[in-house]
Protein backbone atom coordinates (compact mmCIF):
# COMPACT_ATOMS: atom_id res chain seq x y z
CA UNK A 1 0.00 0.00 0.00
CA UNK A 2 1.37 3.38 -0.77
CA UNK A 3 1.80 5.95 1.96
CA UNK A 4 1.32 9.66 1.23
CA UNK A 5 3.69 11.51 3.47
CA UNK A 6 1.29 13.30 5.10
CA UNK A 7 0.01 9.98 6.12
CA UNK A 8 3.56 8.98 6.96
CA UNK A 9 4.69 11.87 9.04
CA UNK A 10 1.48 11.17 11.28
CA UNK A 11 2.69 7.39 11.68
CA UNK A 12 6.62 8.26 11.44
CA UNK A 13 5.36 10.81 14.54
CA UNK A 14 3.19 8.09 16.73
CA UNK A 15 6.04 5.50 16.06
CA UNK A 16 8.57 8.01 17.57
CA UNK A 17 6.67 9.85 20.39
CA UNK A 18 7.71 6.92 23.02
CA UNK A 19 11.40 7.75 22.48
CA UNK A 20 11.18 11.39 23.99
CA UNK A 21 10.47 9.28 26.91
CA UNK A 22 13.73 7.80 26.89
CA UNK A 23 15.46 11.27 26.99
CA UNK A 24 17.63 12.33 30.18
CA UNK A 25 15.90 13.83 32.66
CA UNK A 26 17.98 17.49 32.30
CA UNK A 27 15.93 17.72 28.69
CA UNK A 28 12.95 18.26 30.57
CA UNK A 29 9.41 18.13 28.65
CA UNK A 30 10.36 16.59 25.13
CA UNK A 31 7.85 17.53 22.18
CA UNK A 32 7.91 16.51 18.39
CA UNK A 33 6.57 20.28 16.73
CA UNK A 34 6.50 18.60 13.37
CA UNK A 35 7.70 15.81 10.69
CA UNK A 36 8.42 16.79 7.33
CA UNK A 37 8.75 13.33 4.89
CA UNK A 38 10.76 13.33 1.37
CA UNK A 39 8.99 13.04 -1.02
CA UNK A 40 10.18 9.79 -1.94
CA UNK A 41 9.87 8.53 1.99
CA UNK A 42 13.14 8.11 2.35
CA UNK A 43 13.89 10.85 5.06
CA UNK A 44 12.13 12.14 7.64
CA UNK A 45 12.95 15.03 9.96
CA UNK A 46 11.48 15.47 12.93
CA UNK A 47 11.81 18.81 15.07
CA UNK A 48 11.73 18.65 18.55
CA UNK A 49 11.08 21.29 21.48
CA UNK A 50 12.61 20.73 25.08
CA UNK A 51 11.25 22.63 28.49
CA UNK A 52 14.71 22.75 29.28
CA UNK A 53 17.81 20.84 27.48
CA UNK A 54 16.62 20.52 23.31
CA UNK A 55 20.70 20.34 22.42
CA UNK A 56 20.44 17.40 24.93
CA UNK A 57 17.76 16.20 23.82
CA UNK A 58 18.67 15.63 19.97
CA UNK A 59 21.90 14.33 21.04
CA UNK A 60 20.08 11.64 22.58
CA UNK A 61 17.88 10.88 20.13
CA UNK A 62 20.56 10.90 16.98
CA UNK A 63 22.16 7.67 18.87
CA UNK A 64 18.65 6.00 19.41
CA UNK A 65 18.97 3.88 15.96
CA UNK A 66 18.09 0.75 17.54
CA UNK A 67 14.88 2.00 19.61
CA UNK A 68 13.64 3.39 16.13
CA UNK A 69 14.26 0.33 14.16
CA UNK A 70 12.08 -1.43 17.02
CA UNK A 71 9.57 0.94 16.65
CA UNK A 72 9.10 0.49 12.85
CA UNK A 73 9.54 -3.41 13.01
CA UNK A 74 5.99 -4.50 12.34
CA UNK A 75 4.79 -1.49 11.28
CA UNK A 76 2.67 -0.66 7.79
CA UNK A 77 5.78 1.19 6.56
CA UNK A 78 7.73 -1.37 4.02
CA UNK A 79 11.14 0.68 4.75
CA UNK A 80 12.43 2.63 7.55
CA UNK A 81 13.33 6.33 6.19
CA UNK A 82 16.66 8.06 7.38
CA UNK A 83 15.69 9.92 10.77
CA UNK A 84 16.82 13.63 11.42
CA UNK A 85 16.27 14.88 14.49
CA UNK A 86 16.64 19.12 14.88
CA UNK A 87 15.49 21.53 17.37
CA UNK A 88 12.93 23.68 16.32
CA UNK A 89 13.78 27.50 17.14
CA UNK A 90 10.43 28.88 16.09
CA UNK A 91 8.67 28.53 18.76
CA UNK A 92 11.44 30.33 20.68
CA UNK A 93 11.30 32.90 18.19
CA UNK A 94 7.48 33.54 18.43
CA UNK A 95 8.17 33.61 22.50
CA UNK A 96 10.27 36.55 21.80
CA UNK A 97 8.26 38.22 19.23
CA UNK A 98 5.78 38.00 22.12
CA UNK A 99 7.71 39.21 24.95
CA UNK A 100 8.85 42.27 22.27
CA UNK A 101 5.03 42.96 21.48
CA UNK A 102 3.93 42.94 25.49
Amino acid sequence: MAHTTDHMATLIRRLLAPLLLTCPPECGIVTITSVQVSGDGGVATLRITALKDAQTAVKHLRKSRREIAEAFSGSELRRVPEIRWQIDFEEERLERLDELLK
